[in-house]
């Protein structure tokens, strides 16, 4: 009769040495497929100079798990926080800022991200919600990167207490999934106006992961030699703050992202009452997806587009504002507005609708325009001129002719200028659109100036993505897995509604207490959360400007930090 198995030997820790390496490790018996038992090893982490260092695996066990293991005597084996849930209070004396954290999570109840945050991860292990709502008031009150947030939680009181380690980070990322994402964009789109307005626009990211399924070749405006991924996001114009956010690879065109970025919407229940976009996403297939479905959409368009094209070409020459346009007197632009026509196919049948073309000029900068391209075709007329009158080869040609905008030139055999031309048909239309612009709306009963003004408030959104590549450190980022890019990306979603709604209250009533909404955070951090084991903690009271700003967000200082009113001492009168 064999001998009976010891229930504790699968928990026995032992050294394991292999490839150079000094492993912890258990041996636990494994059947194989033609019922053989072998016993194989399980790695819980290294041992380096008899101290127990433990793996993402001995991190994930609860505290009765781990307590079944036996060491060797010879380790040194220290206690470790749990990787799920909170670490629980500090046994010592701390005294940390807290002034800008208290700001952004006043301002994450405001909006409501507080709730949804705890909804989204409501069936996470414990803190989830804290460690990322940390993480991302971090990106917004520092800017650095998260190898750096350990360090910051010493000095600054945060809604997560567990110290968020690099590891721990990569891991939390890691564990947030797409179902995380879709149910935040669900709650998020819940909070948008029936009526708003909604701007849609994206940004290249450039990313030093090579190997995210979404890094690809791509031009962008930085001209950096990196792989790059598309980031479209939708941006709530009224409320000011961001609504949705979906990665596409970094080679896809803008008007091709429209389909899927419309579905998503539909999905998650976000439907403004207008879409603005830039003429990225003009393309005649979008405009009919936009009369099938009855949106209601506001584009920029090219002034080469056809309908705009014709009616630029009508105007023949004119002065200084052609017969048909009307100018308006607050912004010096003359404007008209034309409906076109479409016909489309809708499931069979045919559908029409009315698109309205409005066509805007700027006097001022039709004449900049015109100077412009006399002052370059003069100074490329002068030196094909002075080339062909040498009658010298041409050392760098290719260079040349890829310089010349508004020339044609043509050489002999040995690479002389041979004889150059003006583009006469490039010339004549460049020059009949300079000082032109033009944008489409569907569905939209404005007039051509009223459309103008909500195309502006796109500005918003063109911050919101310096905010995201400048402020918040987001412009290279450094992901190599796609769990971990999925999670940082929430995070940093979730970090870009704190500072919009920020830089929103900064805007409006700010400007003249703080020149920057980093200044506002500046002035808030010195204010300090004090605590005592045993004790209640006490935040330090609000003072000066930081009364102002907490005013101007309409937030009441925690109890006791605000300056009591003395009472009125009469004042006594003169004696005769």
């Amino acid at each position: 009769m064999g001998r009976k198995k010891d229930p504790q030997s699968d928990y026995r820790m032992a050294e394991h040495r292999t490839k150079g390496y000094v492993y912890a490790s258990t041996q636990r018996t494994v059947a194989l497929a033609d019922g053989r038992t072998v016993r194989r090893h399980v790695h819980w982490g290294r041992v380096a100079g008899g101290r127990f260092e433990p793996s993402a695996r001995f991190l994930r066990l609860s505290a009765e798990e781990r307590a079944k293991f036996s060491f060797p005597e010879r380790w040194t084996v220290e206690e470790h926080p749990a990787e799920e849930g909170p670490s629980g209070e500090r046994p010592a004396t701390c005294n940390r800022f807290y002034g800008d954290v208290w700001l952004l999570e006043q301002i994450a109840r405001r909006t409501g991200l507080r709730e949804d945050l705890d909804a989204v991860f409501a069936g996470s292990p414990p803190g989830t919600a804290d460690a990322v709502l940390a993480l991302a008031i971090y990106l917004v009150a520092t800017g650095w990167n998260f190898d750096r947030a350990a360090r910051w939680q010493r000095i600054a009181k945060t809604p997560c207490e567990r110290t968020l380690t690099p590891k721990r980070i990569t891991l939390l990322a890691q564990s947030i999934t797409d179902g995380h994402r879709a149910e935040l964009l669900r709650r998020r789109a819940a909070r948008v106006g029936p009526d708003a307005a909604a701007a849609m626009d994206s940004t290249s990211i450039s990313t030093w992961g090579v190997s995210l399924a979404d890094a690809r070749w791509g031009r962008n405006k930085d001209h950096l030699p990196l792989e790059q991924i598309l980031d479209v996001t939708v941006y709530d114009l009224d409320a000011h703050l961001p609504a949705y956010y979906r990665a596409f690879p970094g080679n896809v065109p803008d008007s091709r992202t429209l389909r899927a970025v419309r579905e998503d919407l539909r999905a998650f229940g976000l439907h403004p009452a207008a879409r603005i976009t830039d003429r990225g996403y003009a393309s005649l297939a979008n405009l009919d997806e936009a009369i099938r479905g009855g949106e209601g959409i506001l584009t920029a368009v090219k002034t080469s587009w056809g309908p705009v094209a014709e009616r630029i070409a009508a105007f023949g020459r004119f002065d200084t504002i052609p017969k048909g346009m009307r100018l308006d007197p607050d912004s010096g632009l003359a404007w008209a507005q034309y409906d076109w026509t479409r016909t489309v196919d809708a499931g069979g049948r045919k559908l029409s609708g009315t698109l309205h073309i409005n066509l805007y000029l700027n006097p001022v900068r039709r004449t900049a325009e015109v100077l412009e391209m006399e002052t370059t075709a003069e100074a490329e007329r002068r030196v094909l001129a002075a080339a062909k009158a040498s009658r010298k080869p041409v050392e760098d040609r290719e260079g040349l002719e890829s310089w010349l905008k508004w020339h044609d030139a043509t050489f002999t055999k040995r690479g002389a200028v041979k004889s150059f031309a003006l583009r006469e048909r490039a010339w004549k239309e460049r020059r009949a659109r300079a000082g032109f612009f033009a944008s489409a709306t569907h569905g939209l009963d404005w007039s051509a100036m009223e459309a103008h003004r909500h195309y502006r408030r796109r500005d918003e959104q063109e911050k919101y993505f310096h905010q995201k590549k400048g402020l918040m450190g987001a412009d290279r980022p450094r992901s190599w897995s796609e769990e971990g890019w999925n999670g940082r990306q929430l995070i940093l979603f979730t970090g870009l509604i704190l500072s919009c709604a920020l830089r929103e209250t900064w805007k409006r009533s700010l400007r003249k207490v703080c020149a920057s909404t980093l200044e506002v955070l500046d002035e808030m951090r010195s204010i300090r959360c004090l605590e005592h084991p045993g004790r209640s903690p006490v935040v330090t009271p609000f003072v000066g400007k930081q009364l102002e700003i907490a005013r101007a967000f309409g937030f009441e200082p925690p109890e006791g930090c605000a300056p009591s009113t003395p009472p009125r001492t009469p004042r006594r009168k003169n004696s005769e």
